[in-house]
């Protein structure tokens, strides 16, 4: 929403050609992502990947420092995540450097990369991820175009239509309310504050969704 002029905009309308630099940006760092999967899995563990969370796991226990490091940023986030789901925690500081957001020096495309090697996803999870993957890189796209100086950018994730109730809650999703994730970044040159609020999508477990009908009315 631009503050000078008070109004939602779809960045896919207003800025089309960033929309397209993300999506093809995303093709490439997933189809490179498929590559390298089918590669590593003809690599012993000590010769892979040393970015990937797995190799620094296994680094970490060896007493590799660098790799503990690594290993701690993600528990980190683990946990971030944990506390915004059971709204003990509704905003996180970030930051762009060289072009790239991050969270306490870790990267969210790297955040984000580890959860696509490294979890066990349904297709609508993957569909999930890979939607948010392709967010974060178009607010790095916005970001260097100048377009975070002036707009502030929202985010809306409602719960699944196509999950049941039990891969839902496989998944920590809140399932008597399906609550709907909105999250608002507001930049300040490369500082740049993350919130986020939890909406219940019904009033009652039994009750009819309105969430996704109040996200089409914006």
């Amino acid at each position: 929403m631009g503050e000078g002029i008070k109004k939602w905009e779809l960045a896919a309308q207003a800025f089309p050609e960033l929309q397209e630099c993300a999506r093809q940006e995303t093709v490439r760092l997933l189809g490179g992502m498929a590559i390298r999967g089918t590669v590593e899995s003809f690599v012993p563990p000590e010769m892979s990947n040393e970015s990937s969370l797995m190799a620094a796991t296994q680094l970490a226990a060896l007493g590799d420092e660098p790799s503990l490091r690594v290993v701690t940023r993600n528990v980190g986030t683990e946990v971030v995540e944990r506390l915004f789901k059971a709204g003990h925690q509704t905003e996180v500081s970030l930051e762009f450097v060289a072009g790239f957001l991050g969270q306490d020096g870790r990267s969210l495309l790297d955040i984000h990369r580890n959860t696509l090697e490294h979890t066990v996803l349904n297709a609508e999870m993957l569909r999930k991820t890979t939607i948010e993957l392709q967010n974060v890189i178009l607010l790095q796209w916005l970001h260097r175009a100048g377009v975070l100086d002036i707009y502030n950018v929202a985010f809306f994730s409602p719960s699944s239509t196509t999950m049941t109730p039990e891969e839902k809650r496989s998944y920590g999703m809140f399932v008597d309310t399906d609550s709907c994730s909105i999250q608002l970044l507001i930049a300040n040159g490369n500082q740049a504050t993350l919130e986020t609020a939890f909406v219940a999508g019904k009033v009652a477990p039994d009750a009819e969704r309105h969430d996704i009908k109040a996200i089409q009315a914006l």
